[in-house]
């Protein structure tokens, strides 16, 4: 008897932690921040910046530095763009052309979903924020998974009915994930390992030249004196360089160094950078 009543406590207890931690995750990912006067260092711009979290992330990948761009008065949190784990897509928050540099979040619920599939759901958003808030161009933020749906949906996905990208600010992203730490590159900064996906980036690279005006922001840490992350090598992220070359007009590698995998999508030193790459140009 004694062991029935404790694990039906039990039970109750998980349930009860499991419900209000969906709770504070969803309330933290949802809610908007309505948009400050924007500080006096920063650009301010109607151009709204998407923020994209990688493999296994969610609403909470992104929220700390977030609310660290907030707290500097660069921009705000004005939507959260949720994709539901059987593909349906809901919008939180609004949009207008009044707001300074606001932030639009996306969360993937099934956020084990392969970046082609996210690519997919990229154009979907980007084509719905064109029709129904007027967007015509935006930046945007990816950290590694999510960079590389964000270059997959540049080259694979876009079309005339989606906004033009601006500014795109690459976290960690493993562009060609077969490359690895200390794969060489050839002289024209092609890769000697190209994975499938790669390839077909590869064949769509001419793309590029429709919007030769993005400005590409590549960034990538070293770990323990080692040229990784600790997740991903930095040859993987370097593979943008063949994308891009001679094809966009601004093309930056910004290479840190001590930082994990995470801490690219929360450290302040990282924040403070991806501020200066969107506001201060």
């Amino acid at each position: 008897m004694f062991k029935k009543i404790f694990a039906g406590l039990f039970i109750v207890c998980l349930l009860t932690l499991t419900g209000y931690s969906l709770y504070v995750d969803h309330t933290a990912t949802n809610q908007p921040q309505t948009p400050t006067t924007i500080n006096k260092d920063f650009q301010a711009s109607a151009t709204p910046t998407l923020f994209v979290h990688g493999w296994l992330g969610g609403g909470f990948t992104f929220n700390p530095m977030i609310n660290q761009l907030a707290a500097k008065h660069a921009g705000g949190k004005v939507m959260t763009v949720t994709v539901s784990t059987t593909g349906p897509i809901n919008y939180y928050g609004h949009l207008n052309k009044k707001m300074a540099n606001p932030i639009i979040q996306i969360v993937f619920k099934r956020n084990s979903s392969f970046y082609r599939q996210e690519a997919h759901w990229l154009q979907q958003i980007l084509v719905t924020l064109h029709k129904r808030y007027g967007v015509t161009s935006y930046n945007a933020v990816g950290h590694s998974w999510g960079g590389n749906a964000l270059v997959n949906q540049l080259l694979l996905d876009s079309n005339a009915s989606t906004p033009k990208l601006h500014t795109l600010v690459l976290l960690g992203a493993p562009i060609d994930g077969a490359m690895h730490e200390g794969t060489p590159f050839a002289t024209n900064n092609r890769p000697t390992r190209q994975s499938k996906n790669y390839r077909r980036l590869v064949a769509r690279k001419s793309v590029l030249k429709r919007n030769r005006a993005i400005r590409i922001f590549n960034v990538y840490s070293t770990l323990d004196g080692k040229l990784t992350d600790g997740a991903g090598a930095n040859t993987q992220a370097q593979a943008m360089r063949y994308l891009v070359q001679g094809r966009v007009d601004h093309y930056q590698e910004q290479k840190l160094a001590d930082l994990t995998h995470s801490q690219l999508h929360s450290k302040g030193t990282v924040t403070n950078l991806i501020a200066h790459d969107l506001w201060q140009h």
